[in-house]
């Protein structure tokens, strides 16, 4: 009988283990105010739930863990970028086109004045030399290929830019 006793005793927490359990918890961490004493010692002898603990600390758990980020995002973030918003141009479709688009190589400006460069009478490659591209890329810029959206609207989107 007294072995099926000490089996009970040792399943059952005492008030004085739960309140250690708290106490060990948030020793981990930065010291409780009076306050937060006081309001775990009105929990001892029950489990604290996580809304309950949530109630202890509105601002947020002492000892809640902090979200890891990605760690490419952390690369981003060690080499000096940072996220920026800003407006870009629209297709029908809402994405991004010309030289806002993420995989863009050349400005706007840099098209134009090829397609001007064409209209003067410049051959492929004199233009291909002239803006530092590819003749194929010159070609399909100016024959409409590339480029030929029209734009719908403006659109703000977060993109990293070395700061």
């Amino acid at each position: 009988a007294s072995r099926m006793f000490s089996m009970a005793a040792k399943n059952e927490k005492s008030e004085s283990q739960d309140y250690c359990r708290h106490w060990q918890q948030m020793s981990l961490f930065a010291p409780p105010t009076k306050q937060e004493l006081s309001r775990l010692e009105a929990l001892q002898g029950r489990s604290a739930s996580p809304r309950q603990l949530r109630k202890l600390w509105p601002s947020g758990l002492p000892f809640s863990r902090r979200k890891r980020q990605h760690p490419r995002v952390c690369e981003f973030l060690d080499a000096g970028f940072r996220k920026v918003k800003m407006k870009v141009q629209v297709n029908d479709l809402g994405r991004a086109i010309g030289e806002d688009h993420a995989w863009a190589k050349y400005l706007d400006s840099d098209v134009e004045h090829a397609r001007q460069l064409r209209a003067e009478g410049y051959t492929w490659y004199e233009i291909s030399r002239m803006l530092d591209m590819p003749v194929r890329t010159v070609r399909s810029y100016v024959d409409g290929s590339r480029r030929a959206q029209s734009v719908a609207g403006w659109k703000v989107v977060k993109r990293w830019r070395k700061s």
